[in-house]
């Protein structure tokens, strides 16, 4: 949509106009839009939060002319008082958890609010704004085997601080859940207002607390719902003994994702992953013996990482895959402001969040030809060779080990029917190639 279109959707008494960024890729987009909003909504304040926001509020402010007030961290509190601060009710400066502008354009920042600890007390996401029936038609949600899918979060935060992530300055490290009642209401409610047969929980950590999630599973079962579900988030092993595995797939569970990052023990020192791999490959085994999809996502290219460090990630994807990993996912390294890489590499000037070059690197990321790599001891040519051998490894010996796997996976793609992650993307390509060929009479692509 345009600016002009979304500006169309907006009443024009709105008096606060709240913008969420949760990714850094998507900060040029967003500074666009806020500017342009303010011209149409002089009179009304423009809010925005998320991950991004939260880590250079100061820098959003002065690249976006027409952006008030950013809130930090967790929001449900903050813009409630934030409103109370716009009807005067209020003082700016004591709503906790922002930065706004002052009368004479000065910046004023307050204090970090607290962390929301009591989770069941927060209200539900209100899905009856969205228009989710267009969605579900048009089959654009995330779930897998083509069913009607909505997330949800169980937990917030996540008690670990790896360098490439951002959670600890959204977040924090405290780790709070919500009580499995409370869950399971949702997604009864999800099941029987919106028709919902897949629930994916998009939460950072999904599994600390082995004895939550066998609880969680069985008040699945005990309330019948008759829904699948997924973990597509990376998440840790260590809690996922054979108990609760054979837990989670009597429930519903199809796909579990895991979180290793990389092969080499020595970068998971360096990025602070306190992750157990042998633990991890037993835990895969485990997960596929029960029949559920395992996933595994690896990032390529840190700024330590050597030729030998590569190769050790690539023996740890061909042991994945032998003990049963189903889909592989790598990721090119890119430093996301608020995490401790993004701090060392703009203190050895590698990164310049003032020149369009680093967002332009951001939205290359996914583009194997053009991504940019902060890495000084393997070529950028060989990085992006590497990258395409993880694939070729990967899938090359998941076919081998299993060979029922490549019929499977044509079967499902061809009949719409993905039932991992690595079917649903090839099918959405296959899907959108078709779109682009249908609506460009010439057989061209301008």
């Amino acid at each position: 949509m345009s600016h002009q279109e979304i500006a169309e959707l907006i009443p024009p008494t709105t008096h606060v106009i709240g913008i969420s960024c949760m990714f850094t890729v998507d900060w040029l987009s967003t500074c666009s839009l806020v500017n342009f909003l303010g011209k149409m909504f002089p009179s009304a304040i423009i809010v925005a939060g998320g991950e991004h926001v939260t880590a250079l509020p100061e820098f959003c402010m002065q690249q976006c002319p027409a952006l008030q007030v950013c809130a930090l961290g967790e929001g449900e509190e903050t813009i409630l008082e934030i409103c109370e601060a716009f009807a005067g009710t209020q003082p700016w400066s004591e709503v906790k958890g922002i930065i706004y502008r002052q009368p004479d354009g000065s910046l004023n920042k307050t204090e970090r609010r607290e962390r929301v600890r009591s989770l069941d007390t927060l209200p539900r996401p209100a899905w009856q704004l969205f228009p989710t029936a267009t969605y579900f038609r048009n089959k654009l949600n995330f779930g897998v085997g083509g069913k009607r899918t909505l997330p949800i979060l169980a937990t917030r935060g996540c008690p670990y601080v790896c360098s490439f992530c951002s959670s600890p300055e959204m977040w924090g490290t405290r780790y709070f859940m919500r009580s499995v009642e409370n869950v399971v209401n949702e997604i009864e409610y999800l099941v029987k207002n919106y028709g919902v047969e897949n629930i994916d929980l998009y939460d950072l950590t999904a599994i600390i607390n082995a004895r939550w999630i066998i609880d969680f599973s069985k008040e699945l079962l005990r309330r019948q719902l008759h829904i699948t579900w997924q973990l597509p988030s990376g998440t840790r092993s260590e809690a996922i003994t054979p108990e609760v595995l054979h837990y989670m797939k009597i429930s519903g569970c199809t796909v579990v994702t895991y979180a290793p990052e990389n092969g080499s023990d020595r970068i998971l020192n360096l990025i602070h992953k306190k992750v157990n791999l042998s633990k991890m490959l037993h835990s895969i085994k485990h997960s596929n013996q029960e029949g559920i999809y395992v996933k595994i996502n690896i990032i390529l290219g840190f700024p330590q990482e050597t030729h030998r460090d590569v190769w050790k990630t690539i023996v740890f994807i061909l042991k994945a895959s032998w003990y049963g990993a189903y889909d592989m996912g790598p990721n090119p390294f890119y430093p996301i402001p608020g995490t401790e890489l993004f701090n060392e590499l703009q203190k050895q000037g590698k990164v310049d969040i003032y020149n369009a070059s680093y967002f332009d690197a951001l939205l290359d990321a996914d583009n194997m030809w053009k991504v940019t790599f902060y890495n000084e001891y393997v070529s950028h040519r060989m990085l992006k060779l590497y990258f395409l051998f993880y694939f070729f490894v990967f899938y090359t010996s998941n076919f081998v080990f299993r060979p029922a796997r490549l019929f499977t996976t044509i079967w499902n793609v061809a009949t719409l029917n993905a039932q991992t992650r690595g079917q649903y993307v090839l099918q959405r390509i296959i899907e959108q190639n078709r779109i682009l060929r249908a609506v460009q009479p010439s057989g061209s692509i301008d």
